[in-house]
């Protein structure tokens, strides 16, 4: 939980409404009415967690604050509040410039308590576990049945959990429909002799954890996989965490939605996802054996942002930035399904009626618009979301625009997307599908020539024509 924050609004009849949100709330609250203030205030007590600023009345002091407090005290948080969202645009503050600003949310005026509350508590929600200590330092021994429904659970393969010498959640194992048993305490030691004793006993696949700790496990395993990156681990091992991470993130964002801290999340697993294919011989080791995609809607997803990030890998003009802002549009791209009845997450566009072929193709608009909503998502992540149907022999949906006009990032995603979508209808591991793929017609006049290259180019092992 966040300790203090520091407000500035030069609104006098907002500031005394927040004075009446913080009375009697746990947080530490300071409100200052200059922007001089700010800068003084932060510089004097440098223990604040967030500072909240207002820029309604846009100034260029304002942005010179926001850079100080980047720049000098890089742990602390920022939200900006805004009375319309039209003035982040005209400050250049959109997307990706918010995020290089060390901004992480952005709330839009008139809001309410609760609304600003959760923007304060959600920005740290997920990174709890780093505060946490050891509260014992004999074994967990204690176990315990807990009966509860299946859904207030999430699994993880056993052979791709990753723990610290501290467990950052409760740990359960399954016995049966809505039974469980408690092996592991929160803050409690780590100790996976345990978990062989169960497998000695009878197969366990997975292990589990409250779904309510989805976030945490997610922000937790991406800080590990950023300490991977020069670690020698065995390729399925990463392979099989980076995939579990990324399915438990898509998970997370199409049943509770999206915040500001769950964009910064995506950023970090695609970030993860195109270091893991870093090295060529990883690539190979991964298309020939260790990528394995059900059918399955979060499947798919994974499926579509890892052949983008094969394809950035070989794009010559991709920049880093330009691999985050297609990964993460690959990962939303279906985002507008929520918007349909739940059988569109699993139904192929062969099965559809005439009826249900219309209303999936409003989502990709339907994406658009629940992004609107989020500064904190780019532009071009919004385009990719809008155009991942569009086809160069202008076939496509929803505006049936021609290759030339269709937003390049989107021409990539829209590539990874029917490729991960033909090796789950075929049933073919990648490797074997990627030939017949490339010599079917409609690939060749549907999709970007030099884009089809990039893909093929990652099936190639290194040293081999």
């Amino acid at each position: 939980m966040v300790n203090k924050v520091l407000f500035f609004d030069d609104d006098i009849n907002w500031a005394k409404t927040l004075d009446g949100y913080f009375k009697g709330s746990k947080i530490d609250f300071c409100q200052v009415t200059t922007i001089a203030d700010i800068r003084a205030k932060i510089t004097q007590d440098s223990t604040y967690d967030i500072v909240i600023i207002d820029i309604s009345n846009p100034k260029r002091s304002i942005l010179e604050v926001i850079r100080y407090i980047k720049l000098n005290f890089p742990s602390v948080k920022m939200i900006l509040t805004v009375s319309d969202i039209k003035i982040l645009n005209k400050l250049g503050l959109t997307g990706g410039a918010l995020l290089k600003l060390g901004v992480e949310d952005v709330v839009v005026k008139p809001y309410s308590k609760e609304i600003l509350i959760k923007s304060i508590n959600g920005i740290k929600q997920f990174e709890t576990w780093k505060t946490l200590k050891n509260v014992s330092e004999e074994e967990d021994d204690q176990e315990e049945t807990v009966r509860e429904p299946d859904d207030y659970f999430t699994g993880v393969k056993l052979e791709n959990y990753v723990s610290g010498s501290i467990n950052v959640f409760d740990l359960y194992l399954r016995t049966g429909r809505n039974n469980y048993i408690r092996i592991f305490h929160r803050g409690k030691k780590f100790n996976r002799l345990k978990i062989e004793k169960y497998q000695s006993n009878e197969k366990i696949n997975y292990l589990y954890f409250k779904t309510a700790d989805r976030g945490t496990y997610i922000n937790f395993t991406n800080k590990l996989l950023e300490k991977m990156v020069d670690k020698d681990l065995n390729v399925s091992k990463k392979a099989g965490l980076v995939k579990e991470v990324s399915e438990i993130y898509i998970d997370e964002i199409f049943t509770k939605g999206i915040d500001a801290q769950i964009v910064t999340e995506g950023e970090s697993v695609c970030r993860n996802v195109f270091n893991l294919i870093q090295e060529d011989e990883i690539l190979f080791e991964l298309l020939e054996g260790y990528l394995n995609l059900e059918k399955s809607f979060r499947s798919h997803l994974f499926g579509t942002m890892f052949f983008s990030s094969v394809i950035c890998k070989n794009v010559t003009w991709a920049s880093e930035n330009t691999v985050e802002k297609t990964c993460l549009g690959a990962m939303l791209h279906d985002i507008g399904i929520l918007k349909l009845p739940e059988i569109f997450k699993t139904l192929s566009v062969k099965a559809m009626t005439a009826g249900q072929l219309v209303q999936y193709k409003n989502h990709p608009a339907a994406g658009v618009e629940m992004l609107a909503k989020f500064p904190s998502i780019s532009e071009p992540v919004k385009q990719i979301v809008y155009q991942h149907h569009e086809m160069a022999d202008g076939s496509g949906f929803p505006n049936g625009l021609p290759g030339i006009r269709i937003f390049p990032l989107a021409r990539i995603v829209a590539l990874a997307n029917c490729f991960s979508n033909y090796i789950v209808e075929k049933k073919m591991a990648p490797k074997q599908a990627i030939h017949e793929f490339v010599m079917e017609r409609n690939t060749l006049i549907k999709f970007d020539q030099a884009l089809i290259k990039s893909l093929i180019i990652g099936f190639i092992k290194k040293g081999k024509a």
